[in-house]
């Protein structure tokens, strides 16, 4: 899932996406790749892009480390 989803990943649609929080009983298992690549160090900050404050761009992986393998060459912010 990539996009820009007006939350920043201290709001809850990233909580119940990432496993964090639940909804009805039901959790996401999905992986945010900018913090798997970069760490909680770096924010990634995309919005505003004049100055940039709050990472709403996000990318995440559904059954990262489930057996499947994916490689990442390069992760790049742009604006």
């Amino acid at each position: 899932l990539v996009g820009d989803l007006n939350g920043t990943p201290h709001e809850a649609v990233y909580g119940f996406l990432t496993g964090r929080e639940q909804w009805n009983g039901v959790r996401g298992d999905m992986v945010d790749l900018w913090t798997r690549w970069h760490g909680e160090a770096e924010s990634g900050n995309t919005f505003f892009a004049w100055d940039p404050h709050k990472r709403i761009d996000l990318m995440l992986l559904r059954n990262f480390g489930h057996g499947s393998e994916v490689q990442v060459g390069n992760m790049t912010l742009f604006g």
